[in-house]
């Protein structure tokens, strides 16, 4: 796998910016423009154990979360069958973002997926009762298996999700699927 893009929100120099990178890429610029903050957001998505300070965010600001995005190009057929779930366009797309007031949730990593834009209300619905509700009006739209309990849930849309990528993929939408360090 290869870095396809790099993308900094609010980091030192760069308030948001992008670089995409070929087989040999070259930042060249004026002092302060960003190049040095870019590998450095490179190296913080990286580090095991992250040292952010408040001067790190752009212009001070710790209200906006620090956010290094990596879309990685060039899967070997092994990456593709292990990242299957979370490909978009055959890329996988991994956010680390650094806020102070998450706790434990600083420095956490989210995957991009894409999903079918209608199951959207049912996994962003917290209550187990509305869960269902949302859910079983699903069922008859689409087919899906009954439940029983909300936690069961969101694998039954994954499941359905996988089984039938050509019915959503051109009009799907983009979802994060968030763990911490």
């Amino acid at each position: 796998m290869q870095l396809g893009r790099l993308t900094v929100s609010n980091y030192r120099a760069i308030q948001n910016a992008a670089v995409d990178f070929d087989d040999v890429t070259i930042l060249i610029g004026e002092n302060n423009a960003g190049k040095s903050a870019f590998l450095a957001a490179l190296d913080l998505f990286f580090a095991s154990s992250p040292r952010v300070l408040p001067t790190d965010y752009y212009g001070g600001d710790t209200s906006i979360p620090i956010a290094v995005t990596i879309e990685f190009v060039g899967l070997t057929p092994a990456e593709r069958d292990q990242f299957s779930n979370n490909l978009v366009d055959d890329r996988l797309i991994v956010t680390r973002t650094f806020h102070p007031d998450l706790g434990k949730g600083h420095g956490g990593y989210s995957v991009d997926r894409l999903v079918h834009p209608d199951f959207s209300a049912c996994r962003a619905e917290e209550g187990a009762r509305a869960k269902r509700e949302i859910y079983d009006a699903l069922r008859e739209r689409f087919g899906l298996p009954a439940v029983t309990r909300a936690e069961d849930v969101e694998a039954e849309l994954d499941r359905w999700e996988e089984a039938n990528p050509s019915t959503y993929h051109g009009s799907g939408c983009l979802d994060s699927e968030v763990s911490r360090t």
